[in-house]
């Protein structure tokens, strides 16, 4: 996993990340951070779906979790609902204004 997330900070290389957090995903397919990183490794591949899919087992605890808020907001956005995708991104900058995911510069802007 944790490689998984050095692929996606250094470079966004989707590819290599998926590759591994896939490897974990198959030992654990319920674990929270791995689905947490494939919802991110998906949703900077531009599958919305699979994002969103990944989001939701990542989010089954009902985490205020501000990294997983802003992704659910981004998504929301994606899907077409800017008013609650916009909402839940302030929601997780107040929670955490200082965020260092890598869809935090995106989420950012969404709401600038």
């Amino acid at each position: 996993l944790e490689i998984a997330m050095l692929y996606m900070k250094l470079g966004k290389n989707t590819e290599k990340a998926m590759e591994n957090a896939q490897l974990e995903f198959k030992m654990r397919p319920e674990n929270i951070d791995i689905n947490k990183e494939l919802a991110i490794i998906y949703y900077e591949e531009g599958n919305i779906d699979d994002a969103a899919k990944h989001l939701s087992k990542a989010m089954a605890t009902n985490s205020k979790d501000p990294e997983l808020l802003t992704l659910k907001g981004l998504i929301a956005i994606k899907r077409g609902d800017a008013t609650a995708g916009k909402r839940l991104i302030r929601e997780a900058f107040k929670t955490n204004p200082f965020q260092e995911s890598i869809i935090t510069e995106e989420a950012k802007a969404v709401i600038s």
